[in-house]
């Protein structure tokens, strides 16, 4: 270390031993707990994004592979309905049985709507409770 530099620090030290000590300012404490608050925030919503981001690629990826790659196959492969034995008499019972049964399908398709719907309000609900529960601490 610099000589001069210590004799600096010991200048600094000497004058400030004889100013008298000030009162901390008010709401001081109020806004540094505010600053912290905010750059936990960031960093917690920085590592939310690149959950969801890496979730939904996942998702799209398997989406992709169930939609394209497996029908894809199943073609090269020389699957198709014709090949299965009775396969057109079942689709034909399924055609009949979803005719016949409006009702009940759409019990069912408004349920998955609603478990949906459900999912999505948890999916956007859950971050707001846990900023909630960070600001308590």
């Amino acid at each position: 270390m610099d000589p001069n530099m210590s004799d600096l620090d010991q200048i600094i030290v000497d004058a400030l031993k004889s100013e008298p000590l000030r009162a901390v300012p008010t709401g001081l404490h109020r806004r540094i707990e505010e600053r912290v608050r905010v750059a936990a925030f960031a960093s917690q919503e920085r590592r939310g994004f690149q959950t969801r981001l890496w979730a939904s690629a996942a998702l799209f990826a398997m989406v992709g592979f169930t939609l394209v790659l497996v029908p894809a196959l199943a073609f090269f492969q020389g699957w198709n309905v014709r090949a299965l034995p009775g396969a057109m008499g079942y689709f034909d019972y399924l055609t009949v049985f979803f005719l016949q049964s409006w009702g009940q399908i759409a019990v069912a398709v408004a349920s998955g709507a609603g478990v949906l719907a459900f999912a999505a309000v948890v999916w956007m609900v859950a971050p707001m409770l846990r900023r909630g529960a960070l600001r308590q601490h």
